[in-house]
């Protein structure tokens, strides 16, 4: 301990400090914004709607493109576009998105672009005020959350590794803290799943994953049954209206919950007067819904099934909110006419308000290096980032 901060001292001299674990932080679901351009849409689905734009615009999120009639453009504009010939995803036609400020936490310290959502703006706060600095070893890997960990585009998992890297470098060749939340951390189990240990033991002194959806959501169930509003009152949004572009995002289908991890002859998914859905019969549920394409698509993507056999190779230390009776375990329908669209009741059980218990505690089960598991009750999925206990614990860990 006297040799390390002897070491600080030095360091404080020459005006470089390298006593901390510089952090890259990979976002969650809807974390970071997104941006788009128009080049020439062959269709639309109404006048109003624009086919070209001059430049790029927020695609995620404006909070004005969930208003009426705006939000029409918008789900046309943001949903993903399936091949199934050949397997592939992409784009509506005529659209082109990116993400931006890659290196940076720019796009997702709040969630839309006024700056109204905070989102890991805290956290970053938080670490500037014991003495990191954005964009030296506070750094950001955001990404196109609509698709799985193994489709992302723009060669995602290539330019993390060099931002690590580069991080490594500029900071005195100091190990890199890897945090990620929500479904930003099955994209950084799938990032270590791609590297050799040699790598990981040299660039990364560990990874500090917040309410990992390590093995799927039952949330999940009820966005491809009848939509998910993430918050927005239905007042505004009728989570039908955005459920076609949700179904086609494969992230979600890659977060469908997992029969390995929870009890796959007894988990009920959902239940009409007809039928019993088991987790195990997610396939069945997806056909019976109206979206059989999504049962097919699901077996050419990576699963968490098969991530969570993987091993990560370095330390980690987990954290997850826990709250009694917060989080969807099953969808109720009492009158056949109203499924799948309208489900009678949500079955609730513990988790923390978006991910099941299940999934979340799978953080402890990693075999390889060292695992250290922080539950914190009464903390929600989104909340865990900007606890102030969660915080400090972080601040010690680097």
């Amino acid at each position: 301990m006297y040799n390390f901060l002897i070491l600080c001292v030095t360091l404080l001299l020459v005006n470089t400090v390298f006593c901390y674990s510089p952090v890259v932080i990979v976002p969650g679901t809807g974390g970071n914004q997104l941006e788009a351009k128009l080049v020439g849409k062959p269709s639309k689905p109404a006048w109003y709607c624009h086919s070209t734009t001059s430049s790029y615009f927020t695609l995620w999120l404006d909070i004005k493109s969930l208003l009426p009639l705006s939000i029409n453009c918008w789900v046309d504009n943001i949903r993903l576009d399936w091949n199934m010939k050949d397997m592939t995803v992409k784009n509506s036609p005529g659209v082109v998105t990116r993400t931006f400020g890659f290196g940076e936490t720019t796009s997702f310290e709040t969630v839309d672009s006024t700056g109204l959502v905070k989102y890991i703006k805290p956290l970053a706060d938080h670490l500037e005020s014991i003495g990191y600095k954005r964009g030296k070893d506070i750094r950001g890997a955001p990404y196109d959350f609509r698709y799985s960990p193994d489709r992302q585009p723009d060669d995602y998992h290539n330019n993390l590794k060099k931002l690590i890297e580069e991080t490594y470098t500029a900071n005195g060749n100091t190990k890199v803290t890897l945090i990620s939340h929500s479904y930003g951390c099955a994209m950084s189990l799938y990032f270590l799943s791609l590297q050799n240990q040699d790598w990981k033991t040299k660039y990364l002194k560990q990874w500090i994953p917040l309410s990992g959806v390590f093995g799927g959501s039952n949330q999940i169930v009820q966005l491809y049954a009848s939509g998910v509003l993430m918050g927005v009152p239905k007042a505004i949004v009728n989570p039908l209206t955005i459920r076609g572009e949700q179904r086609s995002s494969t992230s979600n289908l890659y977060m469908l919950p997992a029969a390995k991890f929870f009890s796959p002859k007894t988990e009920v998914i959902a239940r009409t007067k007809d039928r019993t859905y088991y987790v195990e019969e997610t396939d069945d549920f997806l056909r019976d819904i109206g979206f059989a394409e999504g049962a097919v698509m699901r077996k050419h993507i990576v699963n968490s099934t098969y991530l969570m056999g993987t091993i990560p190779g370095v330390p980690i230390q987990c954290f997850y909110g826990l709250i009694k009776d917060s989080t969807v375990r099953s969808l109720e329908y009492n009158k056949a006419k109203d499924f799948p669209d309208y489900p009678s009741k949500l079955v609730m059980g513990d988790g923390d308000g978006t991910v099941n218990l299940e999934s979340l505690r799978l953080c402890g089960y990693f075999k390889g290096k060292s695992i250290s598991v922080n539950v914190v009750p009464g903390v929600d999925h989104t909340g865990i980032v900007s606890d102030q206990s969660v915080m400090n614990k972080i601040g010690q860990l680097l």
